[in-house]
Order: structure tokens, then C-alpha cells, then sequence
């Protein structure tokens, strides 16, 4: 963490001296460290190849396709204000933070290793496929124009979808816990797989309630989804 911040640091501080001498953002490894991404980037923005992107440069970033190119990071993507479409799939990427390119409509980031993934303040954001990582939880409340998600093949254990009213296609695979269908496990889906155990007519979400995954719904799961709502 002291590292990263060391080199968010030093980056801005090139950036702002060069600034002054009007020489941009300079593509090397402390503003852009992916060298994969940053080559990408030397060879399709850096018109006047002054290994730097000027604000003309950086401007005329309106669409990003680094598809399947192995790059592990995509940290400098924030100078990129103007973003307005993102295809990074079946890279390596671990976390992807695009709180700083506002003017995203549509992001591909699905097939990485995906543990994180920041879309707040994406207000604009319409489409959003991560299938196939690893996110274990995703919080798309903050983008109120979303119409399409698509985040099946991760481990979910939480997915907020709080003010989505837009949204028309979701895809998304059963959260283990998830008895009632909300996409978060709490003490609400414990009491309704008890009452439905106790013989009362629920609606519930059985692969979700099979948490022992042994194909039927019995005392195990509850004992099982107690111990996990208690941290155990």
C-alpha cells in the first residue's frame, strides 16, 4: 500500500511538472506500471510520440480495447476523464477502480481474476459484463442507468443493486445463503429456511438453501448458514 502510494506520488508529481513545461502525462512505469498497458497505449494515443500524452492526447481517449493482451493492471486508466467504453476481458487483472472515468457507458471486464471492482460514480454506465471472476461482492447502487449486468461465475456473496431501476437483463448465479432472492445473505434468510423447515409455506430460492450442497435442505444447512452469519 505504502508503494502504491509512493508511486501515485511521485506520478502526480511528474504530471504536474510536466504540466508546466506542457508535456502531459508521461507514459512510464509510475503512471502507467503495466508495461503491456502502457505500450498499448504509446502506440494508439501518442500521436506525436513524445512518450507523454498531452491534454489533446488524453482527450481523445474515448474507447479502450485491451482485450486478452495479459496485462495485469490498468492503474492510470483515471487520466482518461472522457472514457466512454472499456473491452479488458481475458487479461489478468486482479482489481479494476474506475471511479475516475465518469463517462463510462459500457465495460467488458469479464474472464480476469477479478477480486475488486469499483464502479461508483459510473453515473452514466449502461452495460456492465465481469462474468468469470472472483468478486465475492458487488455494489452497482451507484449507477442509476444501468439496463444490463452480467456478473455470473463469480463467487458472490453480496450484490447490491439499491437504485437500478433501469435494469432489464440480470445475470447472476444463486448466492449460496441467498434463501429469499435479495442478494445478501443476513438473519432474514435464516428465519425463512427455518420457517420453511417448520413446515410453513415460503417462496425461497432451494439451491441457495442447499448450502451443504448435498441436494436436499435439512438441519445441516440451517446449522450451516447460522455459523456463517455468525463469522465462523
Amino acid at each position: 500500500m505504502k508503494k502504491r502510494g509512493l508511486l501515485v506520488f511521485l506520478c502526480l508529481t511528474l504530471v504536474w511538472v510536466g504540466s508546466a513545461l506542457g508535456e502531459g502525462v508521461p507514459l512510464d512505469e509510475n503512471c502507467f506500471p503495466d508495461a503491456l498497458f502502457r505500450g498499448y497505449l504509446a502506440q494508439t494515443f501518442d500521436v506525436d510520440g513524445d512518450s507523454a500524452l498531452d491534454e489533446e492526447e488524453l482527450q481523445s481517449v474515448r474507447v479502450l480495447f485491451v482485450q486478452e493482451k495479459g496485462i495485469r493492471s490498468l492503474q492510470g486508466i483515471e487520466w482518461f476523464p472522457l472514457l466512454e467504453s472499456l473491452a479488458c476481458w481475458g487479461n489478468e487483472l486482479t482489481a479494476l477502480d474506475l471511479r475516475g472515468n465518469p463517462a463510462l457507458r459500457d465495460v467488458a471486464c469479464g474472464n480476469n481474476r477479478l477480486k475488486s471492482l469499483n464502479v461508483n460514480g459510473c453515473t452514466l454506465l449502461e452495460d456492465l459484463a465481469c462474468q468469470n471472476n472472483d468478486l465475492t461482492f458487488l455494489d452497482v447502487s451507484g449507477n442509476p442507468a444501468l439496463r444490463y449486468l452480467d456478473c455470473w461465475g463469480n463467487p458472490l456473496t453480496g450484490l447490491n443493486l439499491g437504485g437500478n431501476q433501469k435494469l432489464d437483463i440480470l445475470r447472476v448465479n444463486s448466492i449460496p445463503g441467498d434463501v429469499n432472492g435479495d442478494f445478501t445473505v443476513d438473519g432474514r434468510d435464516l428465519l425463512r429456511l427455518v420457517r420453511y423447515l417448520a413446515g410453513h409455506e415460503v417462496v425461497m430460492d432451494a439451491s441457495a438453501a442447499d448450502l451443504t450442497g448435498d441436494g436436499s435442505i435439512d438441519g445441516r444447512d440451517v446449522l450451516r448458514l447460522a455459523r456463517r452469519l455468525a463469522g465462523n
